[in-house]
């Protein structure tokens, strides 16, 4: 559901902005909705040269070719079910991998690279209750606000896969038409009036 306006630079950074400010967004809680600094190996494999190209071919989202038309209007449901059918015709039907097995892989590799509870929690959407006896986890609550930007973007960028080389899937100008993204109106946490 992601909206080319949704991409943006946040002090120097490329940064996805997982929100519900567009009339047909929703997020799986109202508290999901965080700043998230891209990879640099994202920006190297040409995804802002992708939302660049996409919002001058007029497009108002970074994926216009997923659909939401399914009971509950989510924008991730033709994914995730087209997701499990690929697990399932190369063999893996184990059922703890889903879609949703990327957050949890994204979040191990995080901690396998020091960054910190918090911030790991911060970048998935979740937040760690205050009460230190409680091991549950709450999304992170609008009105508690963003947690600081600095320690998102250290985490990403010291977030490394050793054994993964996505080098082939290198562009040759990663930043090809990203001007255009620079001339939007800059991220608000704000609902739109």
């Amino acid at each position: 559901q992601m909206r080319i306006e949704d991409v943006q630079r946040i002090q120097g950074v490329w940064t996805l902005r997982i929100a519900d400010l567009g009339p047909d967004q929703r997020l799986k809680n109202s508290s999901s909705y965080r700043l998230v600094p891209l990879h640099e190996e994202v920006i190297q494999c040409g995804f802002l040269a992708y939302v660049a190209r996409q919002k001058v071919a007029g497009h108002q989202r970074v994926f216009p070719s997923q659909l939401n038309d399914n009971k509950y209007k989510r924008w991730s449901n033709a994914l995730g079910k087209w997701y499990s059918a690929y697990l399932d015709s190369i063999g893996l039907n184990d059922e703890r991998l889903c879609y949703q097995s990327f957050r949890y892989s994204f979040k191990q590799q995080l901690t396998i690279c020091g960054a910190e509870e918090e911030v790991r929690d911060s970048l998935a959407g979740h937040w760690l209750t205050k009460e230190k006896q409680k091991s549950s986890r709450n999304y992170l609550r609008r009105d508690e606000g963003q947690y600081p930007f600095a320690p998102l973007v250290a985490a990403i960028r010291a977030l490394s896969y050793s054994d993964l080389d996505l080098s082939h899937l290198y562009v040759e100008n990663p930043l090809e038409g990203v001007e255009i993204l620079l001339a939007q109106a800059s991220l608000s946490f704000k609902k739109k009036v």
